[in-house]
């Protein structure tokens, strides 16, 4: 810790006149979580090809970072969405499923766990305003019976089944949890 916060002391930077926000990234480790502060968590891609989803929420839940239990993330704002599909440019899960009951696609990790935010298939409409980011007019489409969510590579979701060979890992998140 006494090394980072020497590096960090020695960071300078340029601030252009006019320029009304600076945001700045810093990965402290190699595949090490990386801290939003928009949100207060951090998030940490985990390379794991041909995971399931089912095998990803347990990895996810037994991981810890800064005392902070892990969960497949839950990105619930446009900005958290982007933030988080920024760090990571393969399929990976996240924390959605309609495995309870078809159309009913609920956060079933994190604090979040339990809440609806989309009601029906491609054509169906966010529930109570909440965030979601299926690619447009075609996800999710329950195609072969596919019940959880995932990043394309553009940052958009689509639904696999959970056990999809093409997932290359999974996000994880950490904070909002007791």
């Amino acid at each position: 810790e006494a090394q980072i916060n020497a590096a960090l002391k020695t960071l300078t930077t340029q601030i252009n006149a006019g320029q009304e926000k600076v945001d700045i990234s810093i990965d402290v480790q190699p595949g090490g979580a990386v801290y939003n502060p928009e949100t207060g968590h951090f998030y940490q891609y985990i390379a794991s090809p041909s995971i399931t989803w089912g095998n990803a929420k347990a990895a996810a839940e037994a991981r810890y970072f800064n005392g902070l239990q892990g969960y497949l993330a839950t990105p619930t704002s446009a900005a958290e969405n982007a933030f988080i599909s920024d760090k990571v440019s393969v399929a990976a899960w996240i924390g959605a499923s309609d495995a309870g009951s078809e159309g009913v696609w609920k956060w079933e990790t994190g604090p979040e766990a339990g809440t609806q935010f989309w009601s029906g298939g491609a054509s169906g409409t966010a529930v109570n305003g909440e965030y979601s980011n299926w690619k447009s007019g075609a996800e999710p489409n329950n195609a072969g019976d596919e019940d959880y969510a995932h990043y394309l590579t553009n940052g958009q979701w689509n639904d696999f089944a959970g056990n999809n060979a093409s997932i290359q890992g999974y996000m994880v998140e950490y904070g909002g949890m007791a």
